[in-house]
């Protein structure tokens, strides 16, 4: 579920690995995943989960 509510469904994961997140500093299990056609990345730390994107959205 993306910060806005909106669900989205994975059409395939690509590979995973142990890899760091240049965008966000972390490091843990990288997941290549392929969401509506469109390649991203699905990270988890242990917890959480999270997924790279090109906006990102404020929690209040």
């Amino acid at each position: 579920m993306w910060a806005t509510g909106v669900r989205y469904q994975i059409d395939r994961v690509l590979d995973a690995r142990q890899a760091h997140s240049l965008k966000t500093g972390g490091t843990g299990i990288r997941y290549p995943i392929r969401v509506g056609g469109h390649d991203t990345y699905l990270w988890y730390e242990g917890p959480p989960w999270f997924v790279e994107a090109r906006t990102a959205y404020m929690l209040e």
